[in-house]
């Protein structure tokens, strides 16, 4: 929201004139972009995570382990974090530091590879997103997947 009172970066700054973010500002942006998961997104995004563990011949993990998919392939373990854009008005996953921590333990303790699969149903047909690796990312910065022998490619299981 538009506030001319809102703090300024000083035109010396090479980002002169952005608006300066303040704590404030960006608990209420988050809070106002905060979408609420209810039975119908979960179901969604179970079907998400059930259709990538089939496509890379995978097991599916229970909730509250680190990975949604683990993938043993070539002597090889792969854990598969997938991720569902449903509502979001921006393109873009978030996972948290302590997620991120429980993943990166994991990876190191099964000597695993980590990548993020990204399912984007928000515009009727899924579309799939590929990432070596886990975090937070934007979607223009992944790569969109052809098919499953595609997303093995990518994963390096070919």
């Amino acid at each position: 929201m538009y506030d001319e009172n809102q703090p300024r970066r000083p035109a010396c700054d090479s980002r002169g004139g952005e608006w300066v973010s303040t704590p404030g500002n960006r608990a209420s942006r988050s809070s106002n972009s905060h979408k609420p998961a209810t039975r119908e997104k979960q179901a969604l995004a179970d079907k998400s995570e059930r259709y990538v563990a089939a496509m890379l011949n995978g097991d599916r993990t229970a909730d509250n382990l680190p990975m949604d998919t683990v993938v043993k392939f070539g002597g090889k373990t792969y854990g598969v974090e997938v991720k569902t854009i449903m509502d979001n008005d921006n393109s873009k996953i978030t996972m948290h530091k302590e997620s991120l921590e429980r993943k990166l333990k994991w990876a190191h303790s099964n000597r695993a590879s980590l990548h993020t699969v990204v399912v984007d149903v928000r515009h009727g047909e899924p579309k799939m997103f590929y990432r070596h690796g886990v975090g937070s990312f934007r979607l223009h910065t992944l790569t969109p997947v052809n098919d499953g022998n595609h997303l093995r490619q990518l994963m390096g299981m070919k």
